[in-house]
């Protein structure tokens, strides 16, 4: 009976730490459609020091509110960048206590035993990272299958008199996913100001692919050559 009622406060605590979770990943998403909205008034002629000051302002009370969850490791942020899942390490964390805890807390709560519940929290806590590698090897086959066309597209572009840039440019928009919308980022990051060899680093970083390291490589020596 003890290890029941102590199992009853485990998840008790653990559905108080979702609630929370949730609150907080819902106030992070209104804090930014805030950001956005002060953005936007920059067109609107309103003062751009005054909205820089308060989107400055906005980020930083946001940030004191996260500071409980910064310890996201930068593995964590690496694997859903790998597999392709367009959401922040905290947003996971978030969405995994949720999906490990309120359900065993609700089934508890309409009667269903402790073990049928302990069972249902270790399910919760087992799916999420399972569907990341699931995802992970998904995105990763079909970006090796894509890779080979991606290079003859390169090459012909490249034959043709196009930029490397344009190259990449052709293979974000002539291909599918996921290979263009890796293409995609580096074009995105390049024209937001960012170096060629920042820009395809980070393509290696997310696709951790062996024949994409040498080609960045390849790439970033013939341009330091000339």
């Amino acid at each position: 009976m003890t290890i029941k009622y102590l199992f009853y406060i485990l998840i008790a605590i653990c559905g108080a730490v979702a609630v929370y979770s949730l609150f907080s990943l819902l106030d992070s998403k209104n804090a930014n459609a805030s950001v956005k909205r002060r953005i936007k008034n920059i067109a609107r002629d309103v003062d751009v020091e005054d909205v820089r000051n308060n989107v400055l302002k906005e980020k930083k009370e946001q940030k004191r509110k996260d500071s409980g969850l910064k310890f996201v490791s930068e593995r964590l942020e690496a694997e859903l960048a790998t597999a392709g899942i367009k959401i922040s390490g905290e947003e996971f964390l978030r969405i995994w206590v949720i999906v490990a805890f309120v359900p065993a807390l609700l089934l508890l709560a309409f009667g269903l035993s402790v073990i049928s519940a302990l069972g249902i929290m270790l399910i919760g806590i087992i799916v999420p990272p399972l569907l990341v590698s699931n995802a992970k090897k998904k995105k990763n086959s079909v970006f090796d299958k894509q890779l080979g066309d991606a290079l003859m597209v390169m090459s012909n572009s490249l034959r043709a008199g196009y930029t490397f840039q344009q190259s990449m440019d052709s293979i974000a928009k002539d291909m599918q996913p996921p290979i263009s919308d890796e293409f995609r980022l580096v074009v995105r990051e390049i024209d937001m100001g960012a170096s060629l060899e920042t820009a395809l680093n980070h393509l290696v970083e997310r696709t951790r692919n062996d024949d994409v390291k040498i080609l960045v490589s390849a790439v970033l020596i013939s341009a330091t050559v000339g």
